[in-house]
């Protein structure tokens, strides 16, 4: 796991600008179709908007933006096609447009850089 700072009780954030996940896909996740999410963004009055490009073995799955306002935490489901590896080692990445402090944008005292809020990912 690249690019995803500490655990924190809903999830955890990504601290640049991009993630990647690596992982085996077990015989039972070969037959799945989709990947859903759940997230959420850093947005704020400063930082209006987050984009997002989701990548599943250098290929794009999906993209999504979020924008301040926008009711959280978000659902994205994506199709890929047969993409998985089965038996084999994946990397799932998120390109991360514009990740921000929240220090930076006078929103706490933090100062990693946010974008992606992970609280689940699941297969179907």
């Amino acid at each position: 796991l690249q690019g995803m700072s500490h655990i924190e009780p809903w999830g955890r954030w990504s601290d640049s600008k991009q993630v990647k996940l690596s992982f085996m896909a077990a015989p039972n996740l070969c037959s799945a179709q989709e990947l859903n999410l759940t997230f959420r963004a850093f947005v704020t009055k400063l930082n209006k908007s987050q984009h997002f490009t989701f990548l599943l073995n250098n290929k794009e799955i999906g993209k999504t933006s979020v924008s301040y306002g926008q009711k959280q935490p978000l659902e994205i489901s994506m199709n890929y096609h047969q993409l998985l590896k089965c038996n084999e080692i994946n990397t799932f990445e998120i390109i991360i447009d514009n990740p921000t402090s929240p220090i930076s944008v006078q929103a706490g005292n933090d100062p990693r850089a946010l974008g992606f809020g992970l609280i689940s990912f699941t297969f179907k």
